[in-house]
């Protein structure tokens, strides 16, 4: 079980790693002062699986995507990871998120006033029945375990060609 903090929002903090996450709701909303698109997001409210904060409930974050749908978007892999299958030209009901699962990876964000958040990174498939859980992709120091990440994107049916890179803000050169 994860260590969890309050943040001065008052909201949880989780520790870095990859959880088991049930969507509980999933709501449009606007986002003022956007700095990509419209602002117009669908929010997912995740129950982290095993995670309780300090008056012990249910552990939730939220994950937030653009509301454009294309096989390329990051709604259209979030639907995938949940199981969905939306398809081109065809209408989808975003409530159909709520009650199904999939793997969030979690990590710290840093605001712009210093404080650090938690923050859904990726939504990925659960695996499959019979598959062990795999491991964290971030050390306990915070620092990103490689090993178990190519072996996961592996897992996952993808390769190195098919993974796109982002150097983060503290990355050298």
């Amino acid at each position: 079980m994860a260590i969890l903090t309050a943040t001065a929002g008052g909201g949880a903090k989780v520790e870095p790693g990859t959880y088991i996450v049930t969507c509980v709701e999933a709501k449009e909303d606007h986002l003022d002062n956007s700095k990509y698109g419209t602002g117009d997001v669908l929010r997912l409210d995740l129950e982290v699986e095993g995670e309780r904060d300090e008056e012990g409930e249910a552990v939730t974050i939220d994950a937030i995507a653009n509301l454009k749908l294309s096989p390329k978007s990051k709604l259209w892999e979030w639907a995938e990871a949940f199981g969905l299958k939306p398809e081109v030209g065809q209408p989808f009901d975003t409530d159909q998120f709520e009650g199904l699962q999939a793997q969030a990876v979690i990590i710290d964000k840093t605001n712009d006033d210093g404080g650090v958040f938690s923050r859904v990174d990726r939504i990925v498939p659960r695996p499959r029945a019979g598959s062990q859980q795999p491991k964290s992709v971030i050390r306990a120091d915070g620092s990103p375990d490689f090993t178990v990440f190519w072996a996961e994107v592996k897992r996952l049916g993808l390769d190195k060609a098919k993974v796109a890179y982002h150097r983060g803000p503290d990355a050298p050169a």
